[in-house]
């Protein structure tokens, strides 16, 4: 992992997997930005990258709002594309970024629960 500051962040490639971060604490959930983004010049003079474009890893309820009210077996978790861009994380100072090796060990940790939690955590392991 590491921490990036927000003018790193918002020019990171597609594919990042991110989170507004303060010590100790993720401000947001866990979300790819899906956006490589570009450089826009503005009349100003001022220079800024910016992105339009991120998915969260929290299943997407908003279209199920009317189905989620009792137990019991629902539609599959839908994970969503939305469009959150530069100017919704402006206000946060620093990010937490998952590196390869990272979303790696995520989707171990995920396969292993999958399959019923059997053996050793993998998130663990290595």
């Amino acid at each position: 992992m590491k921490i990036v500051d927000f003018g790193t962040f918002v020019r990171l490639p597609a594919g990042t997997v991110f989170a507004p971060y303060k010590p100790f604490v993720l401000e947001e959930p866990l979300a790819i930005k899906v956006d490589k983004g570009c450089d826009l010049y503005t009349p100003t003079g001022e220079d800024m990258h910016v992105f339009n474009g991120v998915m969260s890893l929290e299943p997407w309820i908003d279209g199920m709002c009317c189905s989620l009210f009792e137990p019991g077996d629902h539609e599959s978790a839908s994970f969503e594309i939305y469009d959150g861009d530069n100017n919704d994380y402006r206000e946060y100072t620093m990010f937490l970024i998952l590196e390869k090796e990272d979303v790696k060990r995520l989707i171990k940790v995920l396969q292993w629960a999958n399959r019923g939690c059997v053996g050793n955590n993998p998130g663990e392991l290595e």
